[in-house]
């Protein structure tokens, strides 16, 4: 560390004085205890310097007691808070500073937790490596940290990774975020900040979150992207007047994009994916980077560190590739590019260690072949200096992520934990056990990994798995209405069913209207022969989904018995979704259905009404596909958006019977904690950089408006071809308006499609729509606006009013 900066003030106030040590100089080196600091004062009693303050990262002390100071100038302290003895050495440190910046894409950002554990660990690595606070910027959004550090967040992480939040070092002061990640912040980082009192001039800079092509995303506004373009110039105005190295680290989806327009000599440009890769950032903060800077840690240089990132990647089977770029020559991974990373280390050159990290000894069995759904695991893991805190198995599907899934970061797949058996064996291995579940036959991976309680993660190890398993998942989708209106409900369900990885024939469709996806018609025999002949053929789970403003031609008792015939054929849980008026009465018919033993049946319903502008299964399949088909926090999500957008979601159909026994359940986190680990498809969860790029935000002519005034509002124009948008105003009563004019005094008009809005691509520019108070809008009271997005391609969940596909959201008052 470079422990020894004079400061400008002398410090002369102790409290609790509990060392004293004179070097071979006669200088004197003072434990000031309650302070957690030391001092130095020259022979004659003048003062020197002094380091150190309260907290546990090195340099940061717990009541330190004692000091000495070998011939060489380094100072040994004991640090009996922290268990721990701290040396020092007098060597000026010469690699420059540091800036860390982690994006956050809004609330909605399920990448959050895992990026600021990360960019956590990333500056406690910088740290230990020399950097002080001083000399490292961090950006992060510091009101979402201190919220993430105090709030139960569904996105729960391990028990074993401490939650941390804007105070990083634990010195019980919020005084290391130095500002928001904002594009003004960085540019002022890089070109103002980083060349001052720099004369080394090396930078290093580390970016983590969501990434676009060419654009690394900072917040939920449109208009906050890091643009590779911007980027470039800055470091060229960073390196224009000195000699130094940038060294750039960037974790995030698409991130090889930024290779090419950045490479040039004096730069390394480490990327965790090539450029039209997604990347996996897992929710606990296991990702590339992790492994990146945990060698860094540990004295690692950076083709070192690269090398083993690397290792851990292609062993955890994570479909991308990262990308190092050191020469120039704007093509990543070269032989050259490899050999020129040994020569430059991240702080100080070469920190030696002796840490020994965790790893896993064996796994058994090598290679699985089985009929059976289910696995019995035995891992050995070698115990490092720190005891072991966690052994878990990730199932990854060989097929990978399904087509129809959305394009994003992977963040979660199925994971199971292995525990200790109690047995140490062999001296230093300890053995852990476990049976893991499959939810149907294929061909797995089984990726095991062993963190230590130092958070260092032992090198992941792969068990091929072929799972043989006749009985498979299988999903009955009916569509009871005579009118199209339910079409869109199910259209939604089968495509939310196959991006989680259902097979079109395991998908049986029943609709009266054409559409993709669709089985046969629907009428009795069709039915009779889903739920009998088709659904005999080795069924494991069951997903039942009725929907329409119409019970249907068959009666409640006869549905009673379609279902008892598919459970009694099933070897696995049942989940029935009714989105009919007559969910209450299949409710009640089925409290006198006996459960089979050991399986759970979970049932959800909500009475379809076109009139609506949603309904609870509309917003359920939504959130299934962002939770990966997990259902307690598909519906604990449904019920903050029911607050937040004001649904119209009565109470009690909210999530109108939640059942999994014989009982109603109440939902809460409680509630649904039995069935925390059912989830339907493959359990991945992507998330998705959803928003498009946008100007301005839209304008209101004024807040309140009287009978015959004229409401405008005029939004601006798209600036990402891949995207459109629409205009919905939603009345007092929660009837919805869409805006069907086009850049022309037009009125808006109630629209009779509740789950498709007009939507204007970007070609059609700025937009202005225009209504007159006393025609459509009628009624007293406020009005919402909302500015909604969607793909230009025809994506089946467009439009849904959810809270991360709404841009804008603002309101205006007719008195």
């Amino acid at each position: 560390m470079d422990s020894y900066n004079p400061k400008e003030e002398c410090n002369t106030q102790f409290s609790r004085l509990a060392g004293i040590f004179a070097d071979q100089h006669n200088n004197l080196y003072v434990v000031d205890s309650n302070n957690a600091r030391i001092l130095k004062f020259s022979e004659s009693f003048e003062f020197v310097s002094k380091w150190g303050e309260f907290g546990v990262f090195p340099g940061q002390f717990n009541q330190p007691i004692g000091i000495a100071v070998d011939p060489q100038g380094i100072a040994y302290v004991t640090d009996p808070g922290h268990n721990r003895i701290q040396l020092f050495t007098p060597k000026q440190f010469e690699d420059g500073k540091a800036i860390i910046v982690v994006g956050r894409k809004g609330e909605s950002d399920k990448l959050w937790e895992a990026s600021q554990l990360l960019s956590n660990f990333a500056y406690f690595t910088l740290i230990y490596q020399g950097f002080t606070k001083q000399n490292i910027h961090y950006l992060m959004d510091e009101k979402a940290a201190e919220n993430s550090d105090q709030s139960d967040n569904n996105n729960k992480q391990d028990d074993n990774v401490k939650k941390e939040s804007s105070d990083v070092d634990g010195n019980g002061k919020a005084d290391d975020i130095d500002g928001p990640p904002t594009q003004e912040n960085i540019r002022k980082a890089i070109t103002e900040w980083a060349k001052a009192d720099n004369p080394q001039g090396h930078l290093t800079l580390y970016l983590v979150d969501h990434g676009i092509e060419g654009a690394f995303v900072l917040s939920d506004s449109d208009s906050e992207r890091l643009q590779v373009t911007d980027l470039s110039q800055w470091l060229d105005e960073f390196q224009a007047t000195g000699n130094g190295t940038v060294k750039l680290i960037y974790e995030a989806c698409y991130s090889g994009s930024f290779i090419k327009p950045l490479a040039k000599p004096k730069r390394l440009i480490v990327t965790s994916a090539d450029k039209e890769e997604t990347a996996k950032i897992h929710n606990t903060g296991i990702s590339f980077s992790y492994f990146f800077w945990n060698s860094i840690l540990y004295g690692a240089n950076i083709g070192e560190a690269f090398t083993l990132a690397y290792d851990h990647v292609l062993a955890g089977k994570s479909e991308q590739t990262p990308q190092l770029e050191t020469t120039g020559d704007h093509e990543g991974n070269s032989e050259t590019d490899h050999q020129l990373a040994q020569n430059y280390w991240i702080g100080n050159l070469n920190t030696p260690t002796d840490h020994q990290l965790p790893e896993i000894i064996s796994v058994s069995p090598e290679k699985i072949d089985t009929d059976a759904l289910q696995v019995d695991m035995e891992v050995n893991v070698k115990i490092s200096d720190s005891p072991v805190a966690k052994v878990w198995a990730e199932i990854r599907p060989e097929s990978g992520v399904s087509p129809y899934s959305p394009s994003g970061t992977l963040v979660k797949m199925p994971s199971f934990e292995l525990l200790p058996t109690g047995e140490r064996e062999r001296g230093e291995e300890q053995r852990y056990t476990s049976s893991i579940p499959f939810k149907e036959a294929g061909t797995y991976s089984l990726v095991i990994y062993a963190q230590d309680q130092s958070r260092n993660i032992a090198r992941p190890k792969t068990v091929s798995v072929q799972i043989n398993h006749p009985y498979r998942d299988r999903a009955v989708l009916v569509v009871t209405s005579k009118s199209k209106n339910a079409v869109p409900m199910a259209d939604k369900a089968y495509q939310v069913l196959r991006s989680l990885g259902y097979q079109s024939e395991d998908i049986y469709y029943l609709s009266n209207h054409p559409s993709q996806g669709v089985t046969a018609s629907l009428n009795r025999k069709n039915l009779d022969f889903a739920f009998t002949e088709w659904g005999q053929e080795k069924t494991q789970d069951w997903l039942i989904y009725w929907v329409g403003d119409e019970r249907g031609p068959f009666s409640t008792k006869s549905v009673l018995n379609w279902i008892k015939q598919a459970e009694s054929n099933s070897l696995g849980n049942m989940l029935i979704i009714d989105d009919r008026p007559s969910s209450n009465e299949l409710y009640s018919a089925l409290q006198s259905l006996k459960i089979p033993e050991g399986r759970l049946r979970i049932f959800i319903g909500s009475p379809f009404s076109p009139d609506k502008k949603t309904s609870l299964s509309w917003v359920l399949w939504g959130n299934l596909m962002n939770w990966g088909g997990q259902v307690s926090e598909a519906l604990l999500k449904i019920k903050s958006q029911n607050e937040y957008l004001d649904l119209d979601i009565p109470s009690e159909q909210l999530p109108l019977f939640f059942w999994g026994t014989e009982e109603q359940l109440v939902l809460s986190d409680k509630s649904v904690e039995p069935y925390k680990d059912y989830y339907i498809g493959s359990g991945m969860v992507i998330a998705t950089v959803e928003e498009p790029l946008l100007g301005n935000e839209p304008e209101i002519s004024q807040p309140s408006y009287s009978e015959g005034e004229t409401v405008k509002i005029r939004v601006p124009q798209l600036v990402d071809e891949d995207w459109s948008q629409a205009v919905v105003i939603m009345l007092p009563d929660k009837k919805l308006f869409a805006a069907k004019g086009l850049n022309q005094f037009s009125p808006f008009a109630i629209t009779d499609d509740p789950y498709n809005f007009p939507l204007w691509p970007p070609s059609a520019g700025e937009l202005v729509f225009e209504g007159a108070v006393g025609k459509e809008i009628l009624k007293k009271g406020q009005y919402k606006v909302f500015l909604l997005h969607s793909p230009t391609e025809d994506l089946p969940f467009r439009n849904s009013l959810l809270p991360s596909q709404t841009l804008i959201q603002k309101s205006f008052e007719v008195k």
